[in-house]
């Protein structure tokens, strides 16, 4: 990734911005605080969102992406 950046917008909203990435596996909810066995550890959502800065955000070239 290059130029990252963290911001929290809002309460349960992390935005990861970006010039450039590689992303192979992305889940856009997260449970920061939860722990197994306890059940309202769970209750605290934060969705994450990526905002690529550029059309161009990605690492692959157009050939390797119309495979």
């Amino acid at each position: 990734m290059a130029n990252p950046q963290i911001r929290w917008d809002e309460a349960h909203l992390l935005d990861i911005s970006y010039d450039k990435a590689f992303i192979d596996s992305f889940r856009n909810v997260a449970y920061p605080f939860g722990k197994e066995g306890h059940p309202d550890s769970w209750n605290y959502e934060v969705e994450i969102r990526l905002v690529p800065t550029s059309s161009r955000f990605s690492y692959l070239t157009d050939e390797a992406g119309s495979r």
